[in-house]
């Protein structure tokens, strides 16, 4: 007997069917073509293929091949990388070709000393420029701020702006891929690179005035143990500069009466090789790794992937079906089947609940969505198929109440 489960959204809905080879090198273990949860370095969420080495020995994978095209084996080379034994690696079908793993370097940290100003008049133009002169600013270590007791430098109460400026440096910058802003902010804030914006959140105006208050509330988050907001900068090499660098920022308050204000950055590069710019990459942000990235990207409504060994023998495939965001194809370790993950498991164990099949057949409601006084939901599908339903915004399960006439919400 097989169940379904049955997920509920404003204007869609899909039926997973709830259902309970070994002995080769290497297995395409679990896929994922529509994803939204895991990110890449450079903070998208492309689709993601992870290998899987079940043997006893670890497996070297350079100059092996993966490929969406059965007639093009080698579309897509792996570099020296390696699998140790019951180990997984994961790479990303995002199309954007890295065969690099990439080294981070933190150049700007929490508790770095700045240089600070709290403007009670207009800021010289040229402040977020390498070249402006700031000995005339205060001192002080991040973060800066009031009222949410993670404030090395606190400042008066009901302040409109801060303007914090310090100087990094960076060495070889041929090698700098990537660069990532994580900042800890209550409530906006305008972020320079030696004059160049690169990031900025909840304030108006090019750039705004020192006097300008946040267009919106924005709680901080380290103080409460979060993960600060990240910003993935661009066209690294219009603005930075071999040695020498400035990150400026200005932080704007909510209003005069605010009971909080937050504002700690932090500046963290990619590079592609060796460097010793900064120091090595705080363990908040967990950016010792990138991923590597293929040159193509699996089709949502379903396709092949393709492993070949470095004689470009196939030592396995994966036909994928179509799939909904955020469920995964995986191989079940117990069955031995492919089955469907709703929680997927990317660099870890196929171990979640899987389902066999699912059933993308269209549900047709009553009513519409949105706000209703009160209504009697009624649900219609095509062939033989049992759907069960909550009504306390629990996920179903086998276990649930089966549809069978109208439900009265």
């Amino acid at each position: 007997m097989s169940y379904h489960k049955i997920f509920l959204a404003l204007n869609s809905l899909f039926i997973i069917f709830l259902c309970n080879s070994y002995g080769q090198e290497l297995l395409i273990n679990e896929v994922e073509s529509s994803n939204t949860k895991y990110f890449d370095e450079d903070q998208d969420s492309p689709d993601w293929i992870e290998i899987y080495n079940p043997g006893a020995d670890t497996i070297n994978l350079e100059e092996y091949f993966i490929s969406d095209k059965v007639d093009n084996p080698s579309k897509w080379k792996f570099p020296k990388t390696s699998i140790a034994p019951n180990d997984y690696l994961v790479l990303f079908a995002s199309d954007k070709d890295r065969d690099f793993i990439l080294q981070y370097r933190s150049l700007i940290v929490e508790g770095d000393e700045f240089s600070y100003l709290i403007p009670n008049q207009a800021v010289d133009q040229n402040w977020t420029s390498l070249s402006f002169d700031d000995e005339s600013w205060l001192k002080g270590n991040s973060g800066f701020g009031y009222g949410d007791g993670d404030d090395a430098t606190e400042i008066p109460e009901g302040i409109s702006s801060i303007f914090i400026r310090k100087k990094f440096t960076l060495e070889n910058n041929e090698s700098i891929h990537s660069l990532l802003l994580h900042i800890d902010y209550d409530d906006a804030f305008v972020a320079y690179i030696n004059g160049a914006p690169i990031a900025r959140a909840n304030i108006e105006g090019y750039p705004p005035s020192y006097d300008q208050y946040s267009i919106t509330d924005h709680e901080a988050v380290l103080y409460n143990d979060g993960i600060p907001e990240v910003f993935s900068i661009g066209f690294l090499s219009d603005f930075l500069r071999e040695g020498e660098n400035v990150l400026a920022i200005q932080g704007h308050n909510i209003s005069a009466n605010s009971s909080d204000f937050s504002l700690i950055p932090f500046l963290t590069a990619g590079f592609t090789s060796s460097n010793n710019s900064g120091i090595e990459a705080v363990d908040l942000f967990s950016l010792e790794n990138s991923n590597l990235h293929t040159n193509f990207k699996i089709s949502s409504g379903g396709e092949s992937v393709y492993l070949y060994n470095k004689d470009t023998i196939l030592i396995d495939s994966l036909q994928i079906p179509a799939l909904e965001t955020n469920i995964s194809y995986g191989l079940n370790p117990i069955t031995g089947s492919y089955d469907f993950y709703e929680s997927p498991t990317p660099s870890a164990a196929n171990n979640t609940e899987s389902f066999q099949g699912q059933s993308l057949a269209n549900i047709e409601f009553n009513h519409e969505s949105g706000l209703v006084e009160q209504i009697a939901l009624s649900m219609i599908t095509e062939g033989d198929k049992t759907i069960r339903y909550t009504l306390d915004a629990s996920i179903p399960n086998e276990d649930s109440e089966i549809y069978t006439q109208p439900i009265s919400i």
